[in-house]
């Protein structure tokens, strides 16, 4: 009975106070785990989808600022590799590359097979592609400073995401053989606070809520309607307090790759 009563008084509460309704924030993007920095979210399917669009058709500018182990003497540097799901990690949580040279040998190589192999309707003889997973990346990045963390020497760099590949900027400053500062998977580095990558600057197009709900997130109509309008982010530099040594090489500047 008293059960009874108690939520009886918690329905009359509710109509007399409604509560206001819970809104789930939707992913527009991913940060790579341990990652700081600016992350975009949205309010409703419709912003998610038009938002989305930016990333998917490769027109937002994501720039990051890491910290590297070592002292990068090439001052603008070029990354280009493939990647994919390394299977020999039981969590399947790991990614593994290839450079572009060893791509396309394997990519000859099953070429090579399928002009050997007659071709047949049975399933059971297509020749099986070990490429079909391995996705494009490409980085671009500029040497910021050369410094001092924890008594070891380090490198700040801008980097320009290209391609948003899982691990695809600690993946290819290891490949540069100059690992991410904290990359405890692919540096194993388990004495630093944190892994030292950070989201620093976005450019992205976002809709206006007016002619959004016009056009139900409608891309096409989006555009049609010049029903964007194109927003910055900028956060602050979080490692600069950490250095010690600092010798600048350039100034951090985010709007030389925005020209």
């Amino acid at each position: 009975m008293i059960e009874e009563n108690t939520k009886h008084k918690k329905k009359k509460v509710e109509a007399i106070h409604p509560q206001p309704q819970k809104r789930k924030l939707k992913f527009v993007h991913q940060l790579d785990f341990a990652t700081s920095g600016i992350l975009c979210l949205a309010f409703t399917r419709h912003s998610c989808a038009a938002l989305a669009y930016n990333f998917q058709e490769k027109q937002a500018t994501k720039l990051y600022l890491a910290l590297v182990q070592g002292t990068i003497e090439q001052l603008h540097f070029k990354i280009k590799t493939y990647i994919d799901i390394d299977e020999t990690d039981e969590r399947k949580f790991k990614m593994k590359q290839i450079t572009v040279e060893q791509y396309e040998n394997l990519k000859q190589e099953i070429q090579k097979q399928q002009q050997e192999t007659p071709q047949k309707s049975n399933s059971q003889n297509t020749i099986y592609n070990p490429l079909a997973n391995w996705k494009e990346a490409y980085t671009e990045g500029k040497v910021l400073c050369h410094a001092t963390f924890q008594n070891q020497p380090v490198t700040k760099v801008l980097l320009r995401l290209f391609t948003g590949r899982r691990h695809q900027l600690r993946l290819h400053m290891k490949h540069l053989g100059y690992p991410i500062v904290g990359d405890a998977t692919y540096a194993n580095d388990l004495q630093s606070p944190r892994m030292m990558l950070h989201s620093y600057f976005l450019k992205i197009d976002t809709p206006l809520e007016k002619v959004l709900d016009q056009t139900n997130g409608n891309i096409k109509k989006l555009k049609q309607m010049n029903g964007f309008e194109t927003m910055k982010f900028t956060t602050k530099d979080p490692f600069d307090a950490l250095l010690t040594d600092i010798k600048v090489i350039k100034p951090l500047d985010k709007e030389e790759w925005l020209q």
